[in-house]
């Protein structure tokens, strides 16, 4: 069984994620504490990481990049941020994120919200 630590802090996309992938005989875990996923992550030893941007403690940019610094996996199976539809109400700090800091945190492997699309946002 393959083993999906998914870093979301809205519980119901997390639930729902879950029933789908029961289907599949996909095992998702969610975070317990949003200050020790680094933690988590090393416990768990997932075979994929799924990250929101917008997180209550440090963003997913950040633990994107404290993920890739400890993994011992292949490039092509490090995290993939996906985006939110405004990082900056999460963040007010980061004035400066562009939509193309996550090709430049987690190389090709960055993916867009589809709603996002669908609204005509790109």
């Amino acid at each position: 069984m393959y083993r999906i630590f998914m870093i979301e802090d809205d519980r119901g996309i997390l639930e729902a994620v879950k029933r789908r992938a029961e289907r599949w005989e996909l095992e998702i875990c969610g975070v317990k504490n949003f200050r020790r996923i680094l933690e988590e992550f090393s416990r768990l030893q997932p075979h994929l990481v799924i990250l929101d941007i917008g997180l209550p403690v440090f963003d997913g940019y950040y633990w994107c990049t404290e993920i890739r610094k400890r993994s011992k996996v292949l490039p092509q199976n490090h995290p993939r941020p996906d985006s939110s539809p405004s990082p900056d109400s999460y963040c007010p700090m980061r004035k400066t994120e562009t939509k193309w800091e996550p090709l430049i945190v987690s190389g090709s492997s960055y993916t867009s919200n589809i709603r996002q699309r669908q609204e005509g946002r790109y």
